[in-house]
């Protein structure tokens, strides 16, 4: 009937409420943490999202909110699944835009009729043009300035405003340095700033340093040393 997103750390969870869904002929996708979450939204259509409000590193919250910052996520119908019942967690998921809010643990006929009224509610013309997923031969370029806080020669850390997803692999450009290549990187972890949600913390690993690139960052530490 639909394609659902759901994302909650708890595998037990996870396997309870595919089952569920399953069993109500709803095509369902899990993942285990919000930055993969992000990261698959952005690449395939869902007619809803089910996510967790209490995950590590990035929560469901944060979930959401880089999702409404995002034009093309303002409308993409949410619900929440979880433990949390305080009154603020309510509100707060209210102001996100989430349509239902499902406390755990889980009840299916609830889980079952709350979503259908959701997917009841949406537009009967909300379907994708494309239905099925086109093979192409595509490239795709996505530009993210980061302001670099730290660099050595088994990584760096970073500040952006793009959430990235762990295990994410990307090329690098530095102003300050010159090499032939740019260097190609992979992310090992992205946090949201506690005290600024629309910049994260991300740090990285080298995976392919080269001499130019060693003596690049040899360079520049030595001469933030002697300054300091």
């Amino acid at each position: 009937m639909s394609r659902i997103l759901l994302v909650d750390d708890d595998a037990d969870v996870r396997k309870l409420a595919k089952r569920i869904l399953e069993k109500d002929d709803h095509t369902v996708v899990i993942i285990d943490n919000g930055l993969t979450a992000l990261d698959e939204l952005n690449k395939n259509h869902y007619d809803l999202l089910i996510s967790d409000a209490s995950m590590p590193q990035y929560s469901g919250f944060d979930l959401i909110r880089a999702l409404r910052r995002q034009p093309k996520h303002k409308e993409l119908s949410i619900a929440m699944l979880t433990g949390r019942r305080e009154k603020q967690d309510i509100q707060l998921a209210i102001e996100l835009g989430v349509k239902e809010y499902i406390v755990k643990p889980i009840d299916p006929i609830v889980l079952v009729n709350k979503v259908q009224n959701i997917l009841d509610s949406q537009p009967k013309n909300s379907s994708p043009i494309f239905n099925e997923p086109i093979k192409a031969n595509l490239e795709a370029r996505l530009e993210s300035h980061l302001q670099i806080i730290k660099i050595g020669l088994l990584g760096f850390k970073a500040v952006t405003n793009i959430p990235m997803s762990a295990g994410m692999e990307m090329h690098l450009s530095i102003d300050d340095f010159q090499y032939e290549s740019l260097p190609r990187v992979k992310i090992i972890h992205c946090t949201i700033d506690p005290e600024n949600e629309n910049q994260y913390f991300l740090q990285g690993e080298f995976m392919d340093l080269d001499e130019d690139l060693k003596k690049e960052i040899t360079k520049y530490i030595q001469q933030n040393l002697e300054a300091a």
